[in-house]
């Protein structure tokens, strides 16, 4: 029935759809005429460098063919500049059209944005002492079929049931007694057509579709028959517990990371495209799934997202308090921040099972999830074409919209073990502002902070740091996962450090047990007068704000120095700076709060700009330009006292349990 439906939606598609020519869309740099008089004029060159080479130099056709060349130097410039002015006329009038109708396309053009690609035609072999240029495309197919189906190795494989775990995980894969099984009663009804339709027209358009190239765009626009016979389908995914064999097959499509790809296969990241019929399909059984575990608060460990409403402001504010309430009573504080390495890559099926498990979930609904990430194959595309199909071994779809939540259950037994054995916390006390007002709990013990997988342990002390080290790698060895020591980061006032010239790496002995063999990890801290980022956030261990502010400055100064050549009005460019830059600035300063001449220093540079775009004198007072009746450039001091009283409005009425 899914390959009847998939043929019946692309014929369709075919029929209705307006199709067009898709060929080889390079665009030549130069104008047919332009490159042929370039190419008179380096022939004549070449001509009569070999006529003065000659012995005997033949002055009547020597002068004949310069004057032919002086004609053609003197004509190639202008026609070149001719050229470049007719092409820089159309780049902006294009431009200026997208302002109006692109707003994506213009920002990405003014600001000199361009998307990062590869072409995958060749593979580098990094072998220490055989290195090796792959080029032909069989050996190229192999390599790359290689590298993704290894890329996460299987180090070991777990028990087969909770029993034989060692005493801490087998309490800890337990199912859980505050979950009762009726919870889930609706999980697995057959969906409506409304709830159906309703999850198709969530679903965002522009996506790239999966093998059968079926798009988002085309669900929606299905007939009232399609959608029925598709209804049919997906309730008999429900009832199943399966899903169709043609929904295991996908696409992989690498792209570099942020450096240099240097034709290795280990600096690719793979995008995965699903098919987004069984995308929709997920998405209805997120939604009922997320909003369950939501309702009955299931998850017990703390991770910060996964769930609706998940934030990462609720961890970062939380480490900011953390840290003025260290520098204000002189707490000692630790902070560790873990890394770990293809979290999504690395899930082990047996043990996921065993978190599914854990919370009580039913076993149709267990067999159902396991059954998106079984049995699967991928093809990868390459500058050849598709490799051959190859098994999926280990891990989860990234592109699935399940994956963050099962991520979030997969890694709870950890969090939630981390906080019954907490050693060493570090605790937040909440004085009481009137003397007869009794708070119930004033004192929140905080050892981690999570948002998917990006993990910070706290403590205030080595040995709490220490303990949750031994935890943290015996899951990590139960769970196949890689953490990456040399990319942990140590930040603590406990430690005599001033200057980076005298840090000393500082040695964490674990405690070893029968799944954890390693004895210590040494981690260099940072000085105390440095930052580190958490959440795309900078924060300094002594509560200083001058490396924030510097960042500020360095951004607008870039901003600014990027649009000044540019041939922008100055309502896009007031746009870019309100639209653009300032969201920017206002994640980056969430927790930071600065003097509104520090704001106003930061901006100097921008102002300029836009009084230049705006043919305004420089005296002009710097006021008209905030006003909204004239430019409306958004005041960074002003904007940022909005936004903390909107975050205090969010605190004051968070549900959460650390603010």
């Amino acid at each position: 029935m899914c390959e009847y439906l998939h043929t019946n939606i692309i014929a369709g598609a075919n029929a209705i759809l307006p199709a067009r020519t898709v060929g080889n869309d390079h665009t030549p740099k130069l104008p047919k005429d332009l490159e042929t008089l370039i190419q008179h004029y380096r022939f004549l060159n070449r001509v009569l460098h070999s006529i003065r080479l000659l012995r005997k130099y033949p002055h009547t056709l020597s002068s004949s063919h310069n004057r032919k060349w002086s004609v053609i130097k003197r004509l190639t410039p202008f026609e070149r500049k001719e050229f470049q002015d007719s092409s820089i006329k159309a780049h902006l009038a294009s431009r200026d059209q997208n302002f109006d109708t692109d707003i994506s396309s213009f920002i990405n053009s003014a600001l000199f944005r361009s998307r990062c690609r590869i072409v995958l035609d060749r593979v580098f072999i990094d072998h220490p002492n055989a290195p090796q240029l792959l080029t032909d495309p069989k050996d190229i197919s192999d390599a790359v079929v290689n590298h993704f189906q290894n890329v996460v190795p299987i180090k070991s494989s777990p028990p087969s049931h909770i029993s034989a775990l060692p005493d801490r995980w087998r309490s800890a894969y337990s199912p859980m007694d505050s979950v009762s099984p009726d919870s889930y009663d609706s999980l697995l009804s057959p969906p409506s057509l409304e709830e159906w339709l309703s999850t198709v027209s969530s679903m965002p358009n522009g996506k790239a579709p999966g093998p059968s190239m079926i798009t988002y765009e085309m669900l929606k626009h299905l007939g009232p028959t399609v959608n029925s016979l598709l209804l049919i389908l997906i309730r008999k995914c429900f009832a199943s517990a399966d899903i169709p064999d043609l929904w295991q097959q996908a696409m992989v499509f690498p792209i570099p990371k942020p450096h240099e790809w240097r034709c290795q296969l280990k600096n690719t990241r793979p995008i995965t495209l699903l098919e987004v019929i069984r995308k929709t399909f997920v998405k209805l059984f997120y939604n009922r799934l997320s909003t369950i575990l939501s309702a009955h608060q299931v998850l017990q460990g703390g991770n910060f997202a996964g769930l609706p409403g998940g934030t990462c402001r609720d961890p970062i504010i939380t480490l900011e308090s953390i840290i003025h309430d260290a520098n204000h009573t002189g707490s000692p504080l630790w902070i560790l921040s873990q890394d770990i390495s293809k979290a999504f890559d690395s899930v082990n099926f047996t043990m996921l099972k065993f978190a599914l498990e854990r919370i009580r979930l039913p076993a149709t609904a267990i067999t159902l999830i396991l059954s998106l990430f079984m049995n699967r194959s991928n093809q990868v595309f390459t500058a050849h074409g598709e490799t051959s199909s190859y098994q999926v071994r280990i891990g989860i779809n990234q592109g699935e919209v399940i994956s963050l939540l099962l991520w979030v259950i997969y890694i709870d037994p950890l969090l939630t073990v981390l906080k019954h054995e907490m050693l060493d916390p570090y605790i937040l006390r909440s004085p009481s502002l009137l003397p007869a007002v009794q708070v119930s709990n004033p004192d929140i013990s905080i050892n981690n902070l999570v948002f998917m997988d990006d993990s910070t342990l706290i403590s205030s002390s080595k040995a709490g740091l220490e303990h949750m080290l031994s935890i943290t790698e015996e899951f990590y060895s139960l769970n196949n996962t890689s953490a990456n020591h040399q990319k942990y980061v140590l930040i603590s006032n406990s430690l005599p450090l001033t200057t980076t010239s005298t840090i000393l790496p500082v040695d964490f002995h674990l405690s070893l047990s029968s799944l954890n063999d390693i004895s210590s990890i040494s981690v260099t801290p940072l000085s105390i007068t440095s930052s580190f980022r958490f959440l795309g956030v900078w924060f300094n261990i002594k509560g200083s704000r001058d490396f924030v502010k510097q960042q500020i400055a360095r951004e607008c100064n870039s901003f600014a120095a990027t649009l000044r050549p540019a041939k922008l009005s100055v309502k896009q460019v007031v746009y870019l700076y309100n639209s653009v830059l300032i969201p920017k600035l206002e994640y980056r300063m969430q927790v930071t709060h600065l003097l509104a001449s520090d704001c106003y220093g930061a901006t100097r540079s921008v102002r300029s700009l836009v009084k230049q775009k705006a043919n305004f004198s420089r005296s002009l007072p710097n006021p008209i330009l905030y006003l909204s009746q004239a430019l409306g450039l958004i005041n960074l001091s002003s904007h940022l006292i909005q936004c903390h009283v909107t975050n205090l409005f969010l605190m004051a009425n968070s549900s959460s349990t650390f603010i």
